[in-house]
C-alpha cells in the first residue's frame, strides 16, 4: 500500500477502512494507534521539513525510523538497490511521513 503521495487517498486507506480487532480481543493482544489524524504530517517541501527537524530535535528524546522503497525484484540494472522513497519517523504523540522522491 504504497499511495502515500496522494494525501487525501493515504489518509482514506490508512483510518477509514482499518478494520477494528475482534470484538473479543483484548488490548493486551494489539500495539494501539493513539494519534489523531492531525498527529501525522506529510512532509514534501524543505520549510515543512526544517520544521519537522526543529519540532522532533527540541522536544523529544527518542525517535523510531523505517524507510519504504520499490521492490526491484531483481530486474534492474542494479540489483539489490533501491532508492529509498519515504522516511517515517515517529515521536511519542506524532508521526512525520517525509517524501524524499519529491524533496529530492
Amino acid at each position: 500500500m504504497i499511495m502515500w503521495r496522494n494525501k487525501q487517498y493515504c489518509t482514506l486507506l490508512r483510518f477509514e477502512y482499518i478494520k477494528p480487532p475482534p470484538s473479543d480481543a483484548s488490548d493486551k493482544d494489539y500495539l494501539q494507534l493513539r494519534l489523531k489524524k492531525s498527529d501525522i504530517h506529510f512532509v514534501d517541501t524543505p520549510v515543512e521539513l526544517l520544521k519537522a527537524v526543529e519540532d522532533i530535535s527540541k522536544n523529544y528524546d527518542a525517535l523510531g525510523m523505517d524507510l519504504e522503497w520499490k521492490p526491484d525484484m531483481g530486474v534492474t540494472l542494479n540489483p539489490g538497490y533501491a532508492r529509498a522513497d519515504l522516511l517515517q519517523l515517529a515521536v511519542w504523540d506524532a508521526v512525520y511521513l517525509i517524501d524524499i522522491l519529491t524533496l529530492n
